[in-house]
């Protein structure tokens, strides 16, 4: 099974901050369309998952929950397919800690913040966006309390004006519920409020993890007990305690790094264009090591022969 990792749908490309990560609503039709015959029912695959097979094909997943999930449950339904999100639920009300950083630096009319001593100017898109970089990094090693405090300290010095750009938008639980009505999208735990749970006490990390699941099963949404890890981190207590609570779980890389971890492909802007989609899912998310590896082989055979 290849499963393909998307963030979030958006209408046309954007230079915002966490941009890199947003696929366009046409590339993921045209993706769809390429993919389309390949492409597996969550159900069966928990299914299959349940009785220790994997089956073959293509798995679709998103991560995060922006608003524009909504774009690609709509595209899906056109098309009679269904994929995985994997939601945050406290981010429902309020969106991700992450949307909510890169809104307030794009709306900011502040010249710039100071983070740990240092000022960060914030005078044009590129410096905004590291500035995003800087901080989200910083940000996601914090306790969710703390990440919090700062985050809210941040904004309000940041002064941001206008309007949320829709790139940033988030989905609230009552899209996410028409999106899921339509029968195009399934969820699944991606933990309460999307910590580096490797950084948690044992009390706080099975919070995050059984509080979301908990929400999860009394929604009365189509759940999958499935987990995956918030920006790929993990460890070995973080694995033993996801799966108290689900039975699959999911890494944010193509490279399978624990025997526990189901691999994926990130989907990102640069695959906007086909070509390097269809390479990188024809060669199972890892096409360099596919071609690369098999050639230093034969080159390692051709002179150990001589």
């Amino acid at each position: 099974m290849h499963t393909l990792m998307y963030h979030n749908v958006i209408e046309q490309k954007s230079d915002l901050p966490i941009a890199k990560g947003q696929v366009t609503m046409d590339a993921f039709r045209r993706q769809m369309d390429r993919l389309r015959r390949h492409i597996l029912h969550p159900q069966a695959v928990d299914e299959a998952l349940q009785q220790g097979k994997t089956p073959r094909g293509i798995l679709i997943t998103f991560d995060d929950g922006a608003a524009g999930v909504i774009h690609a449950a709509d595209i899906l339904a056109e098309k009679g397919l269904t994929g995985v999100v994997f939601i945050c639920p406290a981010a429902l009300q309020n969106g991700l800690w992450f949307y909510r950083l890169a809104d307030g630096l794009v709306r900011a009319t502040a010249s710039e913040v100071v983070w740990a001593g240092e000022p960060l100017p914030l005078i044009n898109p590129e410096q905004r966006r590291t500035a995003y970089r800087i901080l989200s990094t910083a940000l996601f090693e914090e306790s969710p309390a703390q990440r919090d405090k700062q985050l809210a300290m941040l904004i309000d010095r940041l002064r941001p004006e206008g309007i949320t750009p829709l790139e940033l938008q988030i989905m609230d639980e009552g899209q996410l519920r028409h999106a899921v009505g339509r029968g195009s999208l399934m969820v699944a735990n991606h933990s309460w409020s999307h910590p580096n749970v490797t950084t948690l006490n044992e009390a706080d990390l099975h919070r995050e993890i059984s509080a979301a699941q908990g929400w999860l099963e009394r929604s009365g949404l189509p759940v999958l007990r499935w987990f995956a890890f918030p920006r790929g981190a993990f460890n070995t207590e973080t694995v033993h305690a996801a799966k108290e609570s689900c039975h699959a779980l999911f890494s944010a890389t193509a490279h399978r790094t624990d025997p526990a971890l189901l691999p994926r492909t990130e989907i990102n802007a640069l695959d906007n264009n086909l070509a390097r989609f269809t390479l990188k899912t024809g060669l199972g998310g890892h096409p360099f090591r596919q071609i690369i590896s098999p050639l230093k082989a034969r080159l390692k055979g051709i002179q150990g022969g001589v």
